[in-house]
Formats: structure tokens, C-alpha cells, sequence
């Protein structure tokens, strides 16, 4: 009995001990907390006071300059106090102004640029632009109406925005589909987006994605002509309407198709 008392004694130390090392521990924990935490708050405050104090030196650096220009008679000097001071008489509505910007369409301007670029190079090297090769020298892959267009569209089946990076031609099941322009075949595939799909490579950075096709007539490798049938179109599990799913990718990144080519709403 004795024994066993002391097996339990010896036992209870070793509980006492461990709780008083996992207090002291948590003790610890929590100022060390409380010290990071006060630490932090410091930080925070001192960048505060450090970017207000860079900004109110900016402003008075601005204000000597507007000033040296009032007092230094100089065409240039007067020009800009005259502007300077129609920025801060002028009642701008900010609120209009960020809801402008705000509402900008990204892709829409990514792509203005793009056009922008592609013709000073243009103009510099004397060739025509990607645009205007495309829009001469391609034929569209069917005939058809276009049913779903490129960008930010609702989804047929989750009826949530999605962005489409291609356009959907109604068409028949079994319609010919044709290559857009010469060129080489670089995949022929299937994934769960578009089923069966080809792409092809026609040079320049070019390329064209036909999805939504059921028999498959060439292989990757193959040279094809433009206007040569490629494949048939099949029928989309996810759309009640049967279609082409067709895209135009421009040095790997998507563009809208209908600002290159020009699609007939009739089909054959």
C-alpha cells in the first residue's frame, strides 16, 4: 500500500509540474503577444505619419514651384500657373470619375492598344498589319448564326458571367467545317469545354481552335489549304443548341474573331 501511495505521489508531482510549466508557457505566450501586437500597432502608426509627412512635403515642394512660376514671367512659366490653377478651380466630380475608370472594359482597351501598336509597326516596316492579313486572306469556317459572342457572357446552364474566349456558330450536326487558311495542324484533341477540337498553326503567330466536331478528317502534322474540310460538327452536352465553337489566337493570347473575319448570319 505503501508503495502505491507513493507511485501516486510521485505520479502527482509530475501532473503538478507539467501544469505549471504549460501556464508559465501560456504566460509567456500571452505577453510576448500582447508585446508583438503593441509592436505592431507602433509600426503601423509610425508608416502613417512617415507617408503623410512624404505627402505634405510633396505639396509644398508643388506649391514653391506654382509660386516660382507666378513670380518668374516666362511663357512657359505662365502656361503652367494657368493650368495649375485650372486643375484647382475646376469642380471635378471624382465620383464620375471613379466610376468611369472603374468601368472600363479592360479587354476592350488591352485590345484598342494591341491595333494601336500593330500599325505604328505597320507604318515603320511598310507590311500590313495582323488585322488586315487576317481579314483579306481568311475564310470563315461555316456558315451560320452566331449565338454566343466573345467575352463576358452568361452561361447557358449555371447562369452565372463567365468569359468566353471564342464564338458559337449554330450549326446543323455533320456540317463541313473548313480550315480559315493554310496552315499545319498542330493538335487534334478532346477535353470536357469544347469535346473534339483542332488547332491549327498558319503562321505568323496565328492560330485557329474549331470545338463542338464529331469526325475528325485530318491529323496533327498534316499541311491543310484554306477552305479544306477539317471535320464534321458534332453536338455540345452542355448547350440544347448544336454548334461550332471556334477561336482565333494571335501570339497565344485570344481574340475576338468577328474584329478579324467576316461572318455570314446565313447559313448555306
Amino acid at each position: 500500500m505503501g508503495s502505491y501511495r507513493s507511485q501516486y505521489q510521485s505520479y502527482y508531482r509530475t501532473l503538478i509540474n507539467k501544469n505549471y510549466l504549460l501556464n508559465k508557457n501560456y504566460s509567456y505566450s500571452r505577453r510576448t503577444n500582447s508585446f508583438d501586437k503593441g509592436k505592431s500597432s507602433y509600426n503601423s502608426n509610425s508608416k502613417i505619419l512617415k507617408r503623410l509627412l512624404r505627402e505634405l512635403v510633396g505639396v509644398f515642394c508643388l506649391l514653391i514651384i506654382v509660386l516660382s512660376c507666378k513670380l518668374i514671367k516666362l511663357p512657359w512659366t505662365t502656361n503652367f500657373y494657368r493650368y495649375c490653377k485650372l486643375v484647382v478651380d475646376y469642380n471635378y466630380d471624382y465620383n464620375d470619375i471613379y466610376t468611369s475608370v472603374t468601368s472600363l472594359n479592360m479587354e476592350k482597351v488591352r485590345t484598342v492598344i494591341d491595333n494601336y501598336i500593330d500599325t505604328i509597326k505597320s507604318d515603320i516596316t511598310g507590311e500590313s498589319t495582323i488585322k488586315d492579313t487576317i481579314g483579306k486572306s481568311f475564310v470563315e469556317p461555316a456558315k451560320g448564326k452566331i449565338i454566343r459572342p466573345y467575352g463576358e457572357t452568361v452561361d447557358n446552364v449555371t447562369k452565372k458571367k463567365t468569359f468566353h474566349y471564342g464564338i458559337d456558330i449554330e450549326l446543323p450536326v455533320d456540317t463541313e467545317i473548313k480550315s480559315c487558311s493554310d496552315g499545319t495542324v498542330k493538335y487534334v484533341g478532346e477535353d470536357k469545354d469544347h469535346g473534339k477540337y483542332i488547332i491549327i498553326y498558319h503562321g505568323l503567330g496565328v492560330e485557329t481552335k474549331y470545338g463542338n466536331l464529331k469526325e475528325m478528317k485530318v491529323e496533327v502534322g498534316k499541311s491543310v489549304k484554306s477552305g479544306e474540310i477539317i471535320a464534321t460538327s458534332g453536338d455540345d452536352d452542355h448547350s440544347k443548341i448544336p454548334h461550332l465553337h471556334f477561336e482565333l489566337i494571335y501570339m497565344a493570347d485570344n481574340k475576338d474573331p468577328q474584329d478579324y473575319l467576316k461572318f455570314s448570319s446565313e447559313p448555306k
